[in-house]
């Protein structure tokens, strides 16, 4: 979620990417937030220049981390799988 709010500049334009009703996008932003105590995710009410919404200082380094985080873990589950399952 995100990621896509960073890509596009919104969280209903998130939504829509990742075919989720805007409510429960918001919903998993503001439980996101409050499991972790920090804002994610800043947003900008509509008007002449339009609203929008962008990720946080703090929200950026949870992505970052985030695909620190997965980066390898795909083989890994694969490689520990084989292991269990196949030999």
């Amino acid at each position: 979620m995100l990621e896509a709010v960073a890509e596009t500049g919104s969280i209903s334009a998130a939504a829509n990417k990742l075919e989720v009703p805007y409510r429960r996008a918001w919903e998993k932003i503001q439980e996101m937030e409050a499991a972790l105590g920090v804002k994610l995710v800043e947003t900008a009410v509509g008007g002449t220049h339009g609203g929008g919404a962008s990720l946080t200082p703090t929200g950026r380094a949870f992505v970052e981390k985030f695909r620190q985080f997965i980066e390898g873990l795909e083989e890994e589950v694969q490689a520990r799988f084989a292991g269990t399952f196949e030999g």
